[in-house]
């Protein structure tokens, strides 16, 4: 027979102090983790400005596409200064911006067109003389208002110090 007063929760009550410290502590856990789940969430999201109606149904380096040829995923980050000049980097460079990187390319921004099936020779603006140019061949070139973004693909992926260069 249980008598009254020795059933578990008869004590728990009477450190209601105790109760109510433990029930705070996970409430605000549990807010924590949703607030940063959703913060995170906010962080990955495409802002409205760069979405097109091509982009309504997610990004296919995100989501995934069954028609993506894609080898390496694009890494998007802060945008570098390089040089662009001919196939043998003889003529005067000129100077583009990368806009995005992968194993495989990278996104340049150049102002002035290229057709495509071009090579270029490219190198990072703050490059020493010992870090050869990478030859890349121009695969797509839009026009972006005063500028061209020229989607490259690397003709032999460059060593891994001229690469830490392009961002």
């Amino acid at each position: 027979m249980i008598m009254a007063g020795s059933f578990p929760l008869d004590n728990m009550w009477s450190n209601w102090p105790l109760c109510l410290a433990a029930f705070v502590g996970l409430a605000l856990a549990g807010v924590c983790l949703l607030v940063g789940t959703a913060w995170q969430r906010g962080r990955r999201a495409v802002p409205p400005a760069e979405t097109d109606e091509a982009d309504s149904f997610g990004d296919p380096f995100e989501v995934g596409s069954a028609s993506e040829r894609r080898t390496a995923s694009r890494r998007m980050g802060r945008h570098v200064r390089i040089y662009v000049s001919d196939a043998a980097a003889e003529a005067t460079p000129v100077e583009g911006w990368v806009l995005d990187r992968s194993l495989g390319g990278l996104c340049i921004s150049l102002g002035r067109q290229m057709p495509p099936d071009t090579i270029l020779s490219i190198r990072a603006y703050n490059a020493s003389d010992t870090i050869p140019w990478a030859q890349v061949r121009v695969l797509r070139c839009e026009s972006q208002g005063n500028h061209f973004q020229l989607g490259c693909q690397f003709i032999r992926t460059p060593p891994f110090n001229a690469m830490m260069l392009f961002g």
